[in-house]
C-alpha cells in the first residue's frame, strides 16, 4: 500500500512540473538585431513586387530597414574571414503602419522574425521632424517581442545608411551598442536612451524636449 501511494504521489508531482510547451527552435527563426526608420521611399525590390501585384493600399510614409542575422551565418560567425555583408542582411519595407509592414515582411521570409534580440532602433532626423517620436515608437513600446532595454538613436543621415558597414567582421547594430557604452568616456556623447526611458518621457509629456544620442554612420 505504501509503495502504491508513493508511485501515485510521484506521478502527481510529475504532472505538475512545468516545461517548455511553447518552445521555438532558434534554427526556425529569423533573428532581428536592428531596426531603422526613414522617410518613405520604395526600394527596387518593393517596386518590382508592386509591379507583380504584390502590394496593398498605403501612403508609404515610413521605410523600415530590418537588420537580420541569417542562421547559416550565425553558425559560421566564428570564422574571421567573413565580411560584414556575409554576417548580416538588411531588408526594407515601406508603408504607414508598422504592424502592417511586419505582417507584409512575413510574406517575404520563410521563417518568422524574432525581435527579442533587437539592440538598436535608429530614426533619421528627417523623419523625426515630420512624425513625432511617440507616434513612431507607439507600436514598439506596446510590443512584447522587443525588449525595453533596446537603445534608440537619431541619425543625421538615413537610418538605412547607418545600418551598413564596410569594415570586415562588423555587425552595425552590435557596433552601435558598443559605441553607446563608451559614452561615459567621451564628453560629447549623450547618454543612451532606452525604450524604457523614452516611454517614461513620452508619458510625462516631455517628449518634445527629449534629446536622443546621435547615431554615428559607420563606413
Amino acid at each position: 500500500m505504501k509503495r502504491c501511494l508513493l508511485v501515485i504521489f510521484l506521478i502527481l508531482v510529475l504532472l505538475n512540473l512545468t516545461g517548455c510547451w511553447g518552445i521555438k527552435e532558434i534554427e526556425d527563426q529569423t533573428v532581428l538585431v536592428g531596426l531603422g526608420m526613414d522617410v518613405g521611399n520604395l526600394s527596387k525590390e518593393e517596386k518590382q513586387l508592386a509591379e507583380n501585384g504584390n502590394s496593398y493600399r498605403k501612403k508609404n510614409r515610413v521605410t523600415l530597414t530590418f537588420q537580420i542575422i541569417p542562421f547559416e551565418m550565425r553558425q559560421s560567425s566564428g570564422k574571421s574571414d567573413k565580411s560584414s555583408n556575409d554576417l548580416y542582411s538588411n531588408i526594407q519595407e515601406t508603408g504607414d503602419s508598422m504592424f502592417q509592414m511586419l505582417r507584409k515582411m512575413a510574406t517575404r521570409r520563410s521563417k518568422p522574425m524574432m525581435g527579442h534580440h533587437v539592440k538598436v532602433i535608429i530614426i533619421s532626423e528627417e523623419l523625426a521632424k515630420r512624425i513625432e517620436i511617440d507616434k513612431l515608437l507607439k507600436f514598439v513600446l506596446r510590443d512584447n517581442d522587443i525588449r525595453p532595454s533596446c537603445l534608440v538613436f537619431i541619425s543625421k543621415s538615413k537610418a538605412s545608411e547607418v545600418l551598413v558597414s564596410n569594415n570586415s567582421g562588423e555587425i552595425p547594430s552590435l557596433e552601435l551598442t558598443g559605441l553607446a557604452e563608451n559614452g561615459s568616456k567621451a564628453n560629447n556623447v549623450l547618454p543612451p536612451k532606452s525604450l524604457t526611458k523614452l516611454d517614461g518621457i513620452i508619458n510625462s509629456g516631455r517628449a518634445s524636449s527629449c534629446k536622443i544620442s546621435p547615431a554615428l554612420a559607420m563606413r
